[in-house]
């Protein structure tokens, strides 16, 4: 009877302990899946920033050129037509 008794808990604390491990194997899966879709979200975002900074600086570069570009066809327009006015002043002589 002892030796039943005994089989019974062995058989029952075994029991225990592999659905204890069974179920912290899977809150385990279940926190790396989740850190998995937290990176994915992240390289998501950082490549949505990433292209948002690239038109961000292409938009700056432009820009710059067309002002570049304005300025020193208002300094040819001045030079071009005898006035010896710095372009610093609006190209007025």
């Amino acid at each position: 009877m002892k030796s039943l008794i005994g089989f019974a808990l062995g058989f029952v604390a075994g029991w225990m302990a592999r659905s204890t491990v069974e179920s912290s194997r899977a809150a385990a899966v279940g926190m790396a899946g989740a850190a998995v879709d937290v990176l994915e979200r992240l390289k998501r975002a950082a490549a949505i920033e990433s292209e948002y900074l690239e038109d961000f600086i292409a938009e700056v570069r432009s820009r710059v050129q067309e002002t570049r570009g304005w300025h020193e066809s208002t300094a040819g327009a001045s030079a071009a037509a005898g006035g010896s006015a710095p372009a610093g002043n609006g190209g007025i002589p």
